[in-house]
């Protein structure tokens, strides 16, 4: 088994969930319902938008599917200092808007003026049924709310472009069915009712749009009570029309990742299940649609989507799966990865395992490329937690290393986190991070709010883009160090040191261990990886180890430790 830790070190107090007993007791204050149902291991939530959503909690393991031999990363939040990571962020505005628990955040330019707009609702403590609203960015980077919808419109759940003309519009929640709103006639915000569609006469869940079946026409997928349905939008009668449906005896299904994950030039829509099923629908044809792939992944509530662009460069894309459950009283999140083995036949690839989480309030993720450097980055919101990791592996092998971390630093404060989002809100190529949350305050009620930061370490990667001639050389410290699995090293060359650059690592005894770089180079910045293995490809033990560059009449040697 390949196994790759993620280590920290300073233990910090967190409210642990360390005992599949030990739901959270404090739903009500928060404006939530659940019934814990012990004889179905199970817990049953009722959210103010109308979703309910059922959760499993001890995990059998007469459900196991063993997946043990891929390729593991792990991260203990049990024993993650998130202060190492406190320089990486700073908060730059903070806007009264809400959103429902795991939905990620609503933004866009939808009137297309430049200035971004947040969709939401405000609860602001006593706010007994929070109106839906739209506050748009002014050009002094300040917030003003800009709109507001009738009482009947609640959660606002996604930016489309329905009749593919160019122009957007947004899919609101309404009492009884999803709600489609489009622009005025002078283009401005989407506050004018289009249609509607949901089938029950119920609200759509966790709603994406495509041209599924590759028929010209906009096709819609989402979650309702024990179904995933498809409907196709209609331009000549401006309605939505039922094509597929498929009922779930799992009680409780959730979440998509849509692509061509097998490269047959079908659409791919991949979904779980409470019990950690995983299904594909493919799309055979105009209005065709049919389960072709069941597996399985060692967890429940399979809730958890998002797809990669083929992250690790062999060629095949890959989805994630990711849900939770508590091992032995011990909770964890864990995301699978599943890459094509075969037409409509798919094989786990890798996992990322998050000790010390079973998330009731936020849970969302998506791949993004959010350094911009050429790959995709994971953003995972859980719990109290956003995480981004990067891929640190190579072709086929699928390391992965924790990039970003922010805790709730309200929690202490009856204070939860819902969803997070990346978004460029000053149109500086580099995106922020928006984290949207409440408080609850005993004597007042409830307020939900959004905060926006600056992630500090874009702006530096951003920087190292534009071409510099450095004036000296310098080899800096390995980051991060101590590490596991892999660590970032980075050097800096003068036009004096130009010429054959060697970098190696060494162990204790001066043995060499790994060379990395051999070869003629230019003056510059630049970024080595070095993935704890050596010339073979073995891993190497946990220990000290030394880096050592040589450029011309340049040399410097750094220490790095390495943990398992």
């Amino acid at each position: 088994m390949k196994l790759f830790g993620i280590m920290m070190f300073l233990i910090i107090h967190l409210a642990s969930q360390s005992n599949g007993q030990h739901v959270p007791q404090d739903f009500a204050r928060h404006g939530f319902q659940y019934i814990e149902s012990k004889n179905d291991n199970a817990i049953s939530i009722d959210l103010p938008n109308g979703v309910a959503r059922k959760k499993l909690l001890e995990y059998s393991a007469n459900n196991t599917l063993s997946i043990g031999s891929i390729d593991s990363t792990i991260l203990d939040v049990r024993t993650l200092d998130t202060s190492i990571f406190t320089s990486k962020y700073t908060l730059w505005r903070e806007l009264p808007v809400g959103a429902a628990m795991n939905w990620e955040p609503v933004i866009g330019d939808v009137n297309n003026n430049g200035l971004p707009e947040v969709y939401g609702h405000e609860k602001f403590y006593s706010t007994i049924h929070p109106p839906a609203v739209i506050y748009e960015l002014d050009s002094l980077g300040q917030f003003h709310k800009v709109f507001q919808y009738a009482d009947t419109i609640s959660t606002p759940q996604a930016i489309v472009d329905l009749t593919n003309d160019g122009d957007q519009e947004i899919i609101m929640n309404g009492e009884t069915r999803s709600m489609v709103f489009r622009q005025d006639s002078a283009k401005r915000l989407p506050v004018h009712y289009a249609t509607k569609f949901g089938r029950f006469h119920s609200t759509a869940h966790r709603p994406q749009m495509g041209d599924f079946d590759k028929n010209g026409k906009k096709d819609i997928v989402y979650t309702s009570d024990l179904y995933v349905i498809i409907e196709e939008y209609d331009s000549s009668r401006n309605t939505f029309d039922s094509v597929y449906s498929h009922y779930s005896e799992s009680n409780g299904v959730g979440g998509f990742s849509i692509g061509d994950f097998d490269a047959d030039g079908k659409t791919d829509i991949v979904f779980g299940t409470i019990k950690g099923d995983v299904r594909i629908i493919e799309a055979q044809g105009e209005h065709q649609y049919q389960v072709v792939c069941a597996s399985t992944v060692e967890t429940y509530n399979a809730y958890l989507h998002f797809w990669t662009n083929d992250i690790d460069g062999n060629g095949k894309p890959e989805f994630w799966v990711g849900g939770d459950a508590f091992y032995s009283g011990v909770s964890k999140t864990r995301f699978t990865c599943f890459e094509s083995n075969g037409n409509n036949s798919y094989e786990p690839v890798a996992k990322i395992d998050i000790i010390g989480i079973f998330s009731f309030f936020a849970g969302n993720c998506l791949a993004k490329d959010i350094d911009k450097d050429g790959k995709q980055e994971l953003f995972i919101c859980l719990d109290q937690h956003v995480f981004i990791f990067t891929f640190s592996g190579s072709k086929d092998e699928h390391h992965y290393s924790l990039l970003y971390a922010k805790r709730n630093d309200m929690a202490n404060q009856n204070s939860v986190y819902y969803s997070a989002g990346l978004y460029d809100f000053t149109n500086d190529g580099i995106d922020e991070l928006m984290i949207e949350m409440d408080q609850v305050v005993e004597s007042l009620g409830r307020r939900d709010f959004g905060r926006i930061y600056s992630l500090n370490f874009l702006t530096t990667v951003q920087q190292r883009e534009i071409p510099k001639v450095p004036t000296t050389s310098e080899l800096y410290q390995n980051y991060p160090n101590p590490f596991n699995p892999s660590t970032t090293i980075r050097f800096r060359l003068a036009n004096d040191h130009v010429g054959n650059v060697t970098v190696k690592i060494y162990d204790v005894l001066g043995k060499e261990i790994r060379e990395l770089l051999n070869e003629q180079s230019n003056s510059g910045e630049f970024e080595l990886q070095w993935n704890g293995r050596d010339n073979l490809g073995a891993i190497v033990e946990s220990g000290v180890y030394f880096i050592s560059l040589q450029a011309s009449a340049f040399r410097k040697t750094i220490k790095t430790i390495l943990l398992k």
